[in-house]
């Protein structure tokens, strides 16, 4: 059988909500929730959101009398991993984690007979979303770097023609409101993770002048590897380099100096997302969300203005 006759089966089943066998549920007695994670690389990592977000509702699915069953597998299966979920296991709601545009989700919601909770910050889907607000993450770097004094400033990772770079695109708009020229924001788009953040610093530090840099990362992976490059490099944090994370990784307090970082406060989220998975099964709500944040600043990020 071919791979697209094989699809073509799936997404049917899936339809129909097919049930291979009716024992094959794993817990009968609690409402079953899919959470589907599609980046194997970095599902459960404590440094990205889906990662922290999965730990917590682990944490308190007893509470909610869930079975929150995580499915992880590439891309291109997909459909393997939706029909295994809704036709192997018959869940009763999926979580979705970072699939693609509002007009994919929504075609997927379509042809889904379960509830959807989409993690993601779109707009216009025919389902629940939830996810924090990523345009308010790169503000608050921005806003906390510019009272800190700097005056010169760069982007980890900004990506701002991806759907990950409005974070990076909240950071570029809010300084230019504030009146810095162009000329002193850099953006790096380099890949992300450990090697990227490295590449990206020592890119910077070809380009640093007397005056302090404040610099955003994307996430927390890239501000850690930036950091070890600084060091290795002799260059001083925060005085001629400062940097600022995203989702606040259990380790980011413990780093040299302690890395500040935006939290995205995964446990909050957790409750949230299970109180929304309740109204989408029992009133067939949809309900979008956007979470808050904090601010959790720390050496990284200390330089007092003169």
């Amino acid at each position: 059988m071919g791979d697209e006759t094989r699809e073509k089966i799936f997404r049917a089943a899936i339809e129909l909500r097919y049930k291979m066998r009716s024992d094959q549920r794993i817990d009968s007695r609690k409402r079953q929730i899919g959470y589907l994670l599609l980046d194997l690389d970095f599902a459960y990592r404590d440094s990205f959101y889906s990662g922290s977000l999965v730990r917590q509702i682990k944490m308190i699915e007893e509470s909610f009398d869930f079975n929150v069953q995580i499915y992880t597998y590439p891309r291109d299966q997909f459909d393997r991993m939706l029909y295994k979920a809704v036709c192997g296991d018959y869940c009763d709601a999926l979580v979705l984690s970072r699939y693609g545009g509002e007009e994919l989700v929504n075609e997927l919601v379509e042809r889904l007979p379960i509830p959807l909770v989409y993690l993601d910050d779109s707009h216009g889907l025919k389902c629940s979303s939830l996810s924090p607000n990523m345009d308010a993450m790169g503000r608050i770097a921005a806003e906390h770097l510019y009272q800190k004094g700097y005056r010169k400033f760069a982007v980890f990772g900004g990506y701002l023609s991806d759907y990950r770079g409005m974070r990076g695109l909240g950071f570029v708009n809010f300084l230019k409101e504030l009146g810095i020229p162009s000329k002193d924001i850099i953006i790096y788009d380099e890949e992300y993770g450990f090697n990227g953040g490295r590449m990206m610093a020592l890119q910077l530090i070809k380009q640093l002048t007397r005056e302090p840099v404040g610099v955003f990362s994307h996430d927390d992976d890239v501000g850690f590897s930036a950091l070890q490059a600084f060091q290795e490099q002799r260059i001083s944090v925060p005085n001629q380099v400062g940097i600022i994370g995203c989702n606040n990784a259990v380790h980011s307090p413990y780093t040299y100096p302690p890395l500040s970082s935006i939290d995205l406060m995964a446990n909050d989220h957790a409750q949230t997302l299970l109180r929304m998975l309740t109204n989408s099964m029992k009133e067939n709500r949809i309900d979008t969300i956007r979470t808050p944040l904090k601010l959790i600043p720390r050496g990284s990020t200390m330089l007092t203005p003169d």
